[in-house]
């Protein structure tokens, strides 16, 4: 009986084995070392960032110009209706309490003839001049002595207003003669004291 050699050797023949390139293998193995290596650097470095890496911190942007606020106008107080209501308190600088006895002799009733730069007064009766009233006695005394040296007397009367004000004020008086009375106020005017013409009221017997 015959063999088939043929298909014998075909079965006895071992396969081949693929080796694979040698400049394959040299880069695979490259490769490989290069991130064990990789790997075991990163292993001994602190935990955060990296030493080389350098934080940069923005600048912050400067703040806008600040508006200076103009001014606004103060508003007026509006006048309440009381204050509108309430009478103006009186002036007692010059004038003060008169007594009810005395009475103010306005400008219109002297005389139209002027001597010595004083309307003359021409009505008898009984009149005082009233020079000045101060706040103080030393600042009345003063207009007292400025008075004096005029060759004319005068006398400080301390007077209280209802609103409890003190007032001391310069009088010269009575005067009964016309004549001397109008000598008198032509020396206070010419001093440019403007003294108050007061007529006092005849006292029924």
């Amino acid at each position: 009986m015959s063999r088939d050699y043929k298909n014998t050797t075909s079965r006895n023949k071992k396969p081949e084995r693929t080796v694979a390139p040698a400049w394959l293998m040299l880069t695979t193995g490259l490769v490989v070392g290069l991130f064990i290596a990789a790997l075991a650097w990163l292993a001994t470095q602190p935990a955060g960032a990296p030493e080389h890496a350098v934080k940069v911190t923005p600048k912050p942007s400067p703040p806008p110009p600040k508006e200076t606020p103009k001014p606004q106008p103060k508003p007026r107080p509006t006048p309440t209706a009381e204050a509108k209501k309430a009478p103006e308190k009186p002036k007692f600088e010059f004038y003060t309490i008169l007594s009810e006895m005395e009475t103010v002799v306005p400008p219109q009733e002297l005389s139209a003839e002027v001597k010595e730069g004083v309307p003359q007064v021409k009505a008898p009766g009984t009149y005082m001049l009233q020079a000045g009233s101060f706040r103080t006695n030393e600042q009345a005394d003063q207009l007292k002595a400025k008075i004096a040296f005029l060759g004319l007397s005068a006398e400080i009367q301390k007077v209280t207003t209802s609103g409890n004000e003190t007032w001391h004020r310069v009088r010269l008086g009575p005067f009964s003669d016309l004549a001397v009375l109008n000598e008198a106020r032509a020396k206070l005017k010419q001093q440019h004291i403007d003294a108050l013409l007061l007529k006092v009221a005849q006292t029924k017997k």
